[in-house]
Parts: C-alpha cells; structure tokens; sequence
C-alpha cells in the first residue's frame, strides 16, 4: 500500500465514480495526496470539499503543467 505517492483522479469514471474512489483512497491512505483532474473550469464544492484536496488540474493539460502540478504537491 505505500507504492504511491500521489493519485491523480477524475471525477467522472465508468464504474466507480471519482467520489466513491476517493472516499475508498481515504480509508485506505488517509495522508495519501490527491489531485484532482477534469475538463470542468472547476470542481464541484460538493462533489469533493477543496480541504481534502491536494490540488486541481484541468484538462487537457500538457505535460509540463502536470509535472509543475506534481511538484508542486509533493515538494511544495
């Protein structure tokens, strides 16, 4: 359970939705960081609470924001 560092995660997946895959990653890595993606300009507040997230990032993205965006989380 420690092989990652960081979860990037979209809201909208088939299957389990992003909010129930977080809510999951919470019970299972509580201090795990989570940095939320989507093609909406913003997240939706009640979907997940910004306090309970590492970051956002909006897609499309390139490669060098996401890296910025990862840096960012993990080293500050």
């Amino acid at each position: 359970t420690g092989d990652f560092d960081l979860v990037i995660l979209d809201l909208v997946m088939p299957g389990m939705d992003g909010r129930a895959t977080f809510d999951r990653i919470r019970r299972i890595r509580p201090e795990l960081p989570v940095l939320l993606s989507s093609g909406y300009a913003e997240p939706d507040p009640g979907a997940l609470p910004p306090e309970n997230l590492a970051g956002f990032i909006q897609k499309p993205y390139k490669a060098e924001a996401l890296i910025a965006k990862m840096r960012q989380v993990l080293h500050g």
